[in-house]
């Protein structure tokens, strides 16, 4: 490491569950794995993940995990500090915060010279991340970062969807059917890996796949149904599969009319191919928060395993938000339409 006298302390988070969301766990496992491999300890990483994985039902490999076709099992020997539903936003900032009276486990214990890396993988939407049961905004994390700063709780952060800019520019080209941020101290991203972990040479040389059959990632859970509906033999369990499949497919088609419904209902919005166009004003985080949550729990939860597909519609939310318009009248459309999907 570049300092013996500073510290590196690194928080990994799986925010998702299921066989559908394999990806996400997978990736905090090989990040655990490259941590340990570069000389962090044990004491210095926390883990959060749902643990639902390696031992699934359908898992052909009971026990194993891998993050690229034919890699290594990076489940092997995981440290799991936070699992099953000790999985959730309350958790996740009382560990940032490091404060142990409203963690169920260990929390980050760093000060004025250490560093902290986050990784956070799941779904999530403009300003919001998405816990098994929880969900994370944007407003509580950077209420939590203000904190931290105040109290001198860390030297640099970096909170990003993958490290330093030639990663973060790998995956704004790679990822199009979603917008990759970054945030926190940019200064870090021209700083090179070897300052946080150790010089030692990458194990493994990922494969560029040539993909034929990829579908965006909110499809997966549908394309996966599909999938064992039409390789499964026995007539009865087809036929249940069938069941859920068309089940599927109605609560989306359910929940794209309902969004666009509230959209249309708002004063001054205005659809442009299927899209809310997008004014000048900047979204005030704490009232997106309170749209969402008025949405969660009037119309769909999307904690509900088959309600997860309304968090990929909250972005015409969130530019309803932008356009200017009060968030009164944005709940009130909302209340307007949850009333008429519970008849």
């Amino acid at each position: 490491m570049a300092s013996t006298n500073r510290k590196q302390w690194i928080l990994l988070a799986a925010g998702s569950r299921g066989w559908d969301n394999y990806r996400h766990q997978a990736d905090v496992c090989h990040a655990y794995q490259m941590a340990k491999r570069n000389g962090i300890p044990d004491e210095q990483i926390i883990v959060m993940m749902y643990d639902d994985i390696a031992h699934n039902p359908q898992n052909p490999f009971k026990g194993n995990i891998i993050n690229v076709p034919d890699g290594p099992n990076v489940y092997s020997g995981i440290q799991k500090d936070y699992t099953g539903d000790n999985v959730s936003a309350e958790n996740f900032l009382a560990v940032l915060k490091g404060q142990k009276s409203s963690a169920t486990q260990k929390v980050i214990e760093s000060g004025s010279d250490n560093e902290i890396f986050v990784y956070l993988s799941d779904h999530g939407s403009n300003q919001m991340f998405g816990f098994p049961n929880s969900t994370l905004y944007a407003s509580d994390l950077i209420d939590a970062v203000e904190e931290m700063s105040r109290k001198k709780q860390f030297s640099k952060s970096n909170l990003d969807s993958t490290t330093f800019k030639e990663q973060f520019n790998f995956l704004k080209r790679e990822v199009t059917t979603s917008t990759p941020c970054q945030y926190g101290d940019e200064r870090i991203k021209r700083a090179r890996i070897s300052e946080f972990w150790n010089q030692s040479p990458s194990q493994t040389r990922a494969q560029k796949c040539d993909i034929k059959d990829a579908v965006p990632s909110r499809d997966v859970p549908l394309v996966v149904q599909e999938n064992l509906m039409k390789n499964e033999t026995d007539p009865q369990k087809k036929e249940t599969l069938k069941k859920r499949y068309e089940n599927m497919k109605q609560t989306r088609e359910k929940i794209d009319r309902a969004v666009q419904d509230i959209a249309a209902r708002c004063p001054r919005s205005r659809l442009v191919g299927g899209r809310v166009t997008v004014g000048a004003c900047p979204t005030p985080l704490k009232e997106l928060k309170n749209v969402a949550e008025h949405f969660r729990t009037t119309c769909f939860n999307w904690h509900e395993e088959e309600m997860g597909y309304a968090l990929s519609q909250m972005h015409i939310l969130y530019n309803l938000c932008e356009t200017g318009i009060d968030v009164a009248s944005i709940k009130q459309a909302i209340t307007h339409v949850g009333g008429k999907i519970r008849k």
